[in-house]
């Protein structure tokens, strides 16, 4: 009966140091969760928007990112492809003041992944609005602010040797983010601003634990416009992570 009693002293101090563990250990990952998920400018192109409705946008980009979590073997990436529709034109005040109030929606999916001693990885998924406080013309840059959720399926940080348990982490993120962007022809150079809202759930071998995390982002871009397509290239920083994005899509 002793025996027992200490068993089960023994595997409640696990599980609570197990939670004790998450907390200190995962509370981070939504730096770079956020930036696979998300992303720096969340729909990977220039501040304009598409123009009303008829207007769509369709890319694919790919993120590198190296996570902190304590040990320089892993590195992470994650590829998303983003579906715009424009839903509102906007007003027009004069020459160069258009696009007032223009609205699009976008979509957005994709796969992030986790290279460490045991490769793991997780599907993500999100939707939202950008709204046009300026469209780009000869005398005026496009400006515009997003507002998307998002959300991830469960990743397991695996470090052999090192955890005991290795729970799934999920992330959802209310991302809010506002850009600048001036075409100059060939090249649209563009930079952005923003905060996620991330809500971080730790569950599975015993440990549970859910937390709340604010972090700012910032980036900034350049997007190479050949008539329709559009080669998009973009350095950020998330939270206390750095990451860099490579693009492409077509606008019509």
């Amino acid at each position: 009966m002793k025996k027992s009693a200490k068993f089960a002293v023994v595997i409640l101090a696990l599980f609570t140091a197990a939670g004790a563990h998450a907390k200190d250990e995962y509370s981070h990952t939504a730096s770079w969760f956020g930036a696979l998920s998300a992303g720096g400018n969340v729909v990977s192109a220039s501040a304009n928007t598409l123009g009303g409705l008829g207007r769509f946008s369709f890319g694919v980009n790919g993120t590198y990112i190296r996570p902190d979590v304590a040990t320089d073997e892993f590195n992470a990436g994650g590829y998303s492809a983003v579906l715009r529709l424009g839903i509102l034109k906007g007003t027009t005040l004069g020459p160069g003041l258009h696009g007032i109030g223009s609205l699009d929606f976008y979509v957005k999916a994709g796969q992030m992944f986790l290279n460490g001693e045991v490769p793991t990885n997780a599907a993500h998924v999100g939707g939202g609005v950008r709204l046009g406080i300026l469209r780009n013309s000869i005398n005026s840059p496009a400006i515009s602010v997003t507002a998307g959720y998002h959300k991830t399926g469960g990743l397991k940080i695996v470090r052999l040797g090192i955890d005991m348990f290795t729970p799934e982490v999920k992330i959802s993120t209310w991302a809010f983010r506002a850009d600048i962007s001036k075409n100059l022809f060939v090249i649209t150079p563009y930079a952005g601003l923003g905060v996620n809202i991330s809500s971080i759930d730790v569950t599975g071998s015993g440990v549970t634990w859910d937390g709340d995390k604010t972090q700012s982002v910032y980036y900034g871009g350049l997007e190479w416009n050949l008539m329709i397509l559009h080669l998009g290239l973009e350095i950020g920083r998330s939270g206390r992570e750095a990451y860099g994005t490579l693009g492409a899509r077509i606008s019509m």
